[in-house]
C-alpha cells in the first residue's frame, strides 16, 4: 500500500481528527456536569437500579452516555492515527456529519460540532486519495 510522504504526513489538521473528539467529549461533559450537578446524587437517592420513569433523570443519563461514547470513539481514532499513521476512513466522516442531521430537529444543541469534524476526516481521506493511497479500513491495528 502506498504511503504518504512524511512531509505530507506530519501536515494536516486530521491527525488532530481523534483529539478533536476526545476534546468535544470533554466539553460536553462539562456541560453535562454544570447543567446536572446533582445527578448522582439523585441517582443514589432512588437507588440502583433506577425503577421509576423520570424524563429528566433519563435525559440526563443519555446526555452523559453521548459524552462518554464520543471518548471511547476519540480515543479509539486517535489510537488509530498514531498506529497507522494514516487518516481516519472516510465513512466515519460521512458518519460524523450525518449526525449533524440532529441540529434541524434539535437547534439549541451541540450536534453541529460534529460537522466541522467530519469534514476534517473527509479532507484528510482525500488527501490519502490523492496521494494515491488507500482508505480502506486497516489491519495494522
Amino acid at each position: 500500500m502506498p504511503q504518504l510522504s512524511s512531509a505530507a504526513q506530519r501536515q494536516g489538521v486530521w491527525r488532530w481528527s481523534g483529539i478533536l473528539l476526545i476534546a468535544t467529549s470533554v466539553i460536553h461533559t462539562g456541560v453535562w456536569v454544570a447543567m446536572d450537578p446533582g445527578f448522582f446524587g439523585e441517582l443514589i437517592r432512588r437507588g440502583v437500579p433506577v425503577t421509576t420513569a423520570d424524563g429528566a433523570l433519563e435525559d440526563s443519563l443519555w446526555f452523559e452516555m453521548m459524552g462518554v461514547m464520543m471518548l471511547l470513539l476519540g480515543t479509539l481514532a486517535h489510537t488509530f492515527i498514531k498506529v497507522t499513521d494514516r487518516p481516519l476512513p472516510r465513512y466515519l466522516g460521512w458518519s460524523l456529519m450525518a449526525l449533524t442531521l440532529g441540529a434541524i430537529i434539535y437547534p439549541v444543541s451541540g450536534f453541529w460540532l460534529f460537522l466541522p469534524q467530519g469534514v476534517i476526516i473527509l479532507l484528510g481521506a482525500r488527501r490519502v486519495q490523492a496521494a494515491g493511497g488507500s482508505n480502506a479500513p486497516h489491519t495494522k491495528l
